[in-house]
């Protein structure tokens, strides 16, 4: 039995030990498993403590910030406290229109209506008033009194021909027309010798530019359509213009040439030799016939070679020779070489011009005339807009025109 006991002991005893071991390996396991944590938190443990300081950092600036808001919240409440309004409404105010007393709308629309009117006319009527240059016939009529206006002429534009044809119907035609009537009739009323038909026709002006040239050209073209003798002198041997109108195709020689196709006024006077006939050039423009003396060379002392006696001699000639003798002579207030030969003048034709012209300019051939220098004078204002034309401007005839409406080409 004591056998069986210690064989039971011993079993038990095994049994107990590898019991025991059992649990010392599980146990061993436990601790190495725990110490692996433990390392594995000690080796983060600088990470975890970098990103706190981060943290913490963060939640310090907020906090400075977060009492640095509140401080100045705190300060704004109390300056606002602290501060007395300016005024203070005792009582509210009663209102008996919804609509506001003033400004009143109908006033002010109706000052606005009468300020909006008589300011644009004031301006109007005030520039009238200091406006001091020619616009129309009516307006030159105030200054020259008893002396004769012809006509005047219309404002051309650029694509208007600047010379007319024979049997034109526009009104610039129909305007030199006027003026040929009104200076036919100045012609005749004045007495004729045999010796002087009274046809020598000065035309002249204050200053370049206003259209002598201009009105010389197209006068002796509508004198010349009703089959007359018409002879166009060009006495402005300082600027000579009439190449500009009679050159061209639009004019064509006869067969007839004069002697000395380059002589004018100038070498006639210069040379002794040549004669009237030798200066005229007869000329075909468009299929009227018209005598021409040109200017010539332009001279170094053209006032001096005016005074020469050949100067009446030629235009005596010529006007018996001739029914109308048109001169285009120098401006008058630039030069003296107008005043030089005005006495050989029957009739002053003086230019003046829409716009241009100044009334101190139309007086002075009034006091020329006052003074007995000019005698015959009279006036034609040129370049007048249609608006301000005469009546024949604004309400002509218009025919022999063909005139196309705005839409079509």
């Amino acid at each position: 039995n004591l056998d069986e006991q210690l064989d039971g002991i011993k079993t038990t005893m095994r049994s107990s030990l590898n019991s025991l071991e059992r649990n010392v390996g599980m146990n061993v396991s436990t601790l190495q498993s725990q110490l692996g944590r433990i390392q594995g938190t000690i080796y983060s443990a600088p990470e975890n403590q970098r990103e706190l300081r981060n943290i913490t950092r963060k939640q310090e600036t907020t906090e400075s910030l977060y009492l640095y808001l509140l401080q100045k919240r705190e300060e704004s409440q109390i300056a606002f406290a602290s501060a007395s309004p300016k005024s203070n409404v005792i009582d509210r105010a009663y209102v008996s229109s919804p609509t506001p007393v003033k400004p009143k709308k109908a006033i002010t629309y109706l000052a606005a209506l009468i300020l909006g009117l008589l300011l644009p006319f004031g301006i109007i009527y005030g520039k009238d008033q200091l406006d001091t240059k020619i616009q129309n016939k009516h307006s030159l009529e105030k200054y020259t009194k008893d002396i004769p206006v012809l006509g005047e002429l219309p404002r051309l534009a650029k694509k208007d021909s600047k010379i007319i044809i024979n049997d034109d119907r526009s009104v610039l035609a129909e305007a030199l027309r006027i003026i040929r009537a009104n200076l036919d009739f100045l012609i005749k009323t004045k007495h004729a010798s045999d010796r002087n038909k009274n046809n020598v026709v000065y035309v002249t002006s204050s200053t370049p530019g206003e259209g002598k040239t201009f009105v010389s050209s197209n006068l002796s073209m509508i004198l010349a359509s009703t089959n007359k003798k018409v002879l166009l002198v060009g006495a402005d041997i300082r600027n000579p213009k009439l190449y500009s109108f009679f050159s061209g195709d639009s004019v064509d020689k006869l067969k007839t040439p004069s002697r000395n196709k380059d002589a004018g006024l100038t070498e006639f006077l210069l040379d002794d030799s040549i004669q009237v006939k030798d200066i005229i050039r007869p000329m075909l423009v468009h299929h009227n016939t018209i005598d021409v003396i040109y200017s010539g060379k332009i001279p170094p002392n053209p006032a001096e070679l005016l005074m020469s006696s050949k100067i009446e001699n030629l235009l005596e000639e010529v006007s018996g020779l001739y029914d109308y003798v048109i001169v285009d002579t120098a401006p008058m207030m630039v030069v003296s070489d107008t005043l030089l030969i005005a006495p050989y003048a029957n009739h002053i034709i003086y230019v003046t011009r829409a716009g241009v012209t100044d009334e101190s300019a139309v007086k002075f051939p009034l006091n020329l005339r006052d003074e007995g220098k000019l005698k015959g004078v009279s006036f034609i204002v040129n370049d007048v807009s249609l608006d301000s034309l005469g009546y024949g401007g604004k309400y002509g005839y218009g025919y022999g025109k063909n005139s196309k409406k705005w839409w079509k080409f």
